[in-house]
């Protein structure tokens, strides 16, 4: 009977613990190394929607502070500036406040930028050098590539 029991309690505490590191994604080594990724370089926008940008001087770009929290960039032709959060994989942004510039002949890219990233809900940087930002049905909508890389 001992033995039994001890083997249920032996038993119960692997799947305890087990449930345990399945429930705690977001606290992942992984997770951690990306939001780290994520908040050390600046990224220029490379794609939408899966449509390449031809980079140039007014491509969009964004950098995420760690200290504020908060984003910050261009849209291809206005500044602009929000917060974000972080849990895990999963990435919040506020609604992204800008500048009013006019934008001639820029205007489409802009809002298709604003548009993608109202749609974000989680990311994942690559090869410590591309951002892609993902929908909730993982569907790339923005893509980035880092302005600076330093291979380890």
């Amino acid at each position: 009977m001992r033995q039994f029991l001890a083997a249920l309690i032996v038993g119960s505490s692997v799947t305890l613990l087990t449930a345990c590191i399945n429930l705690t994604p977001n606290n992942s080594a992984d997770a951690i190394a990306q939001q780290q990724q994520l908040q050390q370089q600046t990224w220029q926008v490379t794609k939408l929607n899966g449509q390449p940008i031809i980079a140039n001087r007014t491509t969009p770009q964004l950098t995420f502070d760690s200290n504020t929290h908060r984003v910050f960039g261009t849209d291809g032709c206005n500044r602009i500036f929000g917060h974000y959060q972080i849990q895990g994989h999963r990435i919040q942004i506020s609604p992204l406040a800008s500048t009013r510039m006019a934008c001639i002949g820029n205007q489409q890219l802009s809002d298709q930028f604003h548009l993608a990233m109202r749609n974000v809900d989680h990311f994942r940087v690559e090869r410590h050098r591309i951002l892609q930002l993902l929908d909730r049905n993982n569907q790339v909508v923005v893509e980035l590539h880092s302005h600076r890389h330093q291979d380890n």
